[in-house]
């Protein structure tokens, strides 16, 4: 088991080791390589996990709390002294994800000047004819309420390389 520990923390298969020494642990708790196994590899199943959260939920970086736990992960990995290939990998990768998810993205909006808008999770907009909301890149909904006429959703995606026309945010439907 202990060829097999060392084995799976060479290629960086840290959840691997963890149950491999845990089933040494659970045959004899007082092996030592185990424990000490145990004790390298937990920490590193933890981070790569992470890292591999934020890499798969990348959309969730809109959320300012997720983006800065992102951030301390990425500390965190940085102070790995000799990062293996996935590790390197998980670095390179999560860098550029947060690079791209910090980049500023100028949205424009119209309106009709009597719908009030909001921008969900962001900011209220209130009501207007043309307006601008520095956005970092995701997805985002913008809700017009406007009385006497159906509100609207409006779901949008900012991203650095905006093409498209402004965002139009208009309650037209009367009821």
């Amino acid at each position: 088991m202990q060829r097999e520990g060392l084995a799976q923390e060479a290629n960086e298969q840290w959840s691997a080791a963890v149950k491999t020494y845990q089933q040494a642990l659970d045959i004899d708790g007082s092996v030592v390589f185990a424990s000490d196994g145990l004790k390298r590899s937990e920490p590193r199943a933890e981070l790569s996990k992470a890292l591999e959260g934020v890499i798969t939920e990348r959309e969730r970086l809109v959320d300012r709390s997720i983006l800065e736990k992102a951030e301390q992960t990425l500390k965190q990995a940085n102070t790995i002294e000799e990062p293996g290939a996935k590790l390197s990998r998980q670095i390179a990768e999560v860098t550029e994800i947060l690079n791209y998810a910090r980049t500023p993205v100028d949205m424009a909006f119209v309106s009709d000047g009597e719908t009030d808008v909001t921008v969900l999770r962001v900011k209220r907009l209130g009501s207007f004819l043309q307006t601008q909301l520095t956005l970092r890149p995701g997805k985002y909904t913008a809700v017009g309420i406007r009385n006497g006429y159906r509100d609207v959703r409006i779901n949008f995606e900012a991203t650095p390389d905006q093409a498209d026309g402004p965002i139009a945010v208009r309650c037209t439907e009367a009821i």
